[in-house]
């Protein structure tokens, strides 16, 4: 159950079981600042990037600080994630980050969005349905 200040703002939304995960939800390509949600609301929200498992991504720190540098160039970013249950259970979800994307970053950009994040799951045709025209993408769950 998504706790009550989250609803509105992550519509539309959808239930995703198609996980091996109980997932609650799923955002795709939010530009909400889902950094600051989670320094308001520790209680009942908080941003994973180790969720997954996968060995080699970033940290939340580094994420936020690369979305910030983005959003102070203009570039537009969106955060993809599942909401997956959390302790105390029925009231509080982990948003499970799952990528990052930007639009339409210069070359020198990505070099400091990369000095951020490294190059490893970066993507310049992101598999993840994004809206930018021109997307840049890391995507730290797809293959």
């Amino acid at each position: 159950m998504l706790p009550g200040w989250m609803r509105p703002l992550v519509r539309p939304w959808y239930s995703d079981f198609d996980v091996p995960f109980p997932c609650v939800a799923r955002v795709s390509s939010s530009g909400h600042d889902w950094f600051a949600e989670a320094g308001e609301h520790p209680e009942s929200f908080r941003l994973s990037m180790t969720f997954f498992g996968i060995p080699g991504v970033p940290s939340v720190a580094e994420v936020e600080e690369a979305w910030r540098w983005a959003a102070g160039q203009g570039l537009s970013p969106v955060l993809s994630m599942s909401l997956v249950p959390a302790a105390p259970w029925g009231q509080a979800v982990v948003g499970a980050v799952e990528a990052l994307c930007v639009d339409g970053p210069s070359e020198e950009q990505v070099d400091v969005l990369a000095s951020f994040l490294g190059r490893g799951r970066l993507r310049r045709d992101p598999l993840e349905g994004f809206t930018a025209r021109r997307p840049v993408a890391w995507e730290w769950v797809v293959g």
